[in-house]
């Protein structure tokens, strides 16, 4: 079910593409695909997906680079694809339907895309697991399911769809813990965020003060000659676990940060409502 207004096209508009997320590397596999002969009529990443379809045809996700979540439709052969990545980042939710496919992105759920059918609001408890959470390719909901990470599969309006599993790596790349060791993975957590900071927009980071964060404020501040622009959220009361402002100010100050924090105290009762609505499913949080 993809949307013109929401979708990208090919030249003749035999290939639709819908997709959330980035792709990282789209301006090298864009003047790739002009080299080629492709004419673009945006300057979006996404459509960098549709010319790279026509290429390589399914084999274009192993080009990408990203965090996304794809749909492909092909008319010439009526077959959708379905890709999401990640560590559970943009996982699809999806009905099968005779001659039907609808699905939504996981966080665009609630937006009404899937809650336009009354019937796909049944709840089905007894899908939560003993660890507290559904998981794939299990939702909540009766009739709704969600695609595992790093999956690919194909579906044409006539038959349901079955997930078939990407030759993907399996694992993180091997970094000897050596001296050598050490300066491979600076350089792979600096090449990280550098093709992040490709963006036609603005661009700050959370940060907390932790040691994950923290890394990613010093790569920024090493790609970029202006302040990165840095925001931390705090709590009122002396509890340090949900308070990490005095953290973040000391990593904002020693990066020369242009430092915003936000300070809140929430009613959790009054906003309980609202965080299971947009949570969608159960969460185990573990302190």
């Amino acid at each position: 079910m993809l949307q013109e207004d929401t979708t990208i096209a090919n030249e003749d508009q035999t290939v639709w593409v819908v997709c959330n997320g980035e792709i990282y590397n789209f301006k090298e596999l864009r003047a790739d695909l002009e080299s080629r002969g492709h004419v673009f009529r945006s300057r979006s990443d996404t459509e960098v997906i549709v010319h790279l379809y026509e290429e390589e045809g399914i084999g274009l996700f192993k080009r990408l680079r990203g965090m996304f979540a794809i749909a492909l439709w092909d008319a010439n052969q009526s077959r959708s694809s379905w890709r999401a990545t990640g560590s559970g980042k943009s996982p699809f939710i999806f009905v099968v339907r005779p001659y039907r496919l609808l699905f939504a992105i996981r966080d665009q759920v609630h937006s009404g895309s899937l809650w336009r059918f009354p019937q796909l609001k049944r709840p089905c408890p007894s899908r939560v697991s003993c660890t507290g959470y559904v998981p794939a390719p299990w939702t909540l909901f009766e009739g709704n399911r969600k695609t595992p990470t790093r999956v690919l599969f194909n579906c044409r309006p006539e038959r349901a769809a079955t997930p078939t599993l990407l030759d993907v790596p399996r694992g993180a790349e091997k970094i000897t813990p050596n001296e050598n060791g050490s300066s491979a993975s600076r350089e792979k957590l600096l090449e990280s965020v550098r093709i992040r900071l490709v963006s036609d927009v603005p661009l700050g980071a959370f940060l907390s003060g932790g040691i994950d964060s923290s890394a990613i404020v010093a790569a920024m501040a090493a790609h970029d000659d202006r302040p990165v622009k840095t925001y931390s959220i705090g709590f009122e009361g002396n509890d340090r676990f949900y308070n990490e402002l005095p953290y973040a100010r000391i990593v904002a100050k020693a990066f020369a940060t242009d430092h915003h924090e936000i300070h809140r105290s929430p009613d959790v009762a009054q906003l309980l409502p609202t965080l299971i609505w947009h949570l969608d499913e159960p969460l185990q949080i573990l302190r």
